[in-house]
């Protein structure tokens, strides 16, 4: 295969990473595989068998040549599709329990003394919990928000309609300071505008 298509979107993961394990040398192999246990270059190439006194420049050396960083990044990727949930995941078993459909396993205490493990529901608390943290995967919370921030809206709206349907004369604002204590009494709208 080409350098090109090596690179291509379209080349399968497993594909891509059997071509450069044809390509890298045993050795680089070996450090790939090593690096991807703990991220760590020194403690790689010194596990590869260079010695702790040239592992930190035979790391940097390795970590230089394209196709084994190509292959390491291929690798991670592999890993993160196959451990990392993906989103659909997440919102299925958070609908799961939502629904009462999971269970949890808890230890029970058996009449002779002993424990086993039995499955029990998945608690009111926990299925409230899944259905939160459901909603804001959905962006619900964000709209219920919104109609709460327009219910209070409308709520001042009515109120500052009903302060205004006063007569200025009856309206009254006194004026405290964070003490409690008032500044002014008895200032009549028209006194303020």
């Amino acid at each position: 295969m080409s350098e090109e298509k090596a690179r291509s979107p379209d080349l399968n993961l497993d594909e891509l990473i059997e071509e450069l394990e044809s390509k890298l040398s045993k050795k680089e192999l070996t450090f790939a595989n090593e690096y991807l246990k703990d991220l760590n270059r020194t403690r790689a190439a010194i596990r590869t068998g260079y010695s702790q006194k040239s592992a930190k420049n035979q790391a940097y050396r390795m970590m230089t040549n394209d196709d084994l960083r190509t292959y390491i990044d291929a690798r991670i990727k592999k890993m993160q599709t196959e451990r990392v949930a993906d989103a659909q995941e997440v919102i299925e078993f958070l609908s799961s329990v939502v629904r009462g459909e999971k269970k949890e396993q808890v230890l029970k205490y058996t009449s002779v003394g002993t424990q086993e493990l039995v499955d029990v529901d998945v608690s009111i608390q926990q299925q409230i919990s899944a259905a939160k943290e459901l909603l804001k995967r959905y962006d619900l919370v964000d709209d219920l928000r919104a109609k709460e921030l327009k219910e209070r809206i409308r709520r001042l709206k009515l109120a500052n309609d009903a302060i205004d349907s006063l007569n200025p004369e009856d309206q009254q604002i006194i004026i405290t300071n964070v003490w409690g204590k008032q500044w002014g009494e008895g200032l009549t709208g028209e006194e303020i505008s």
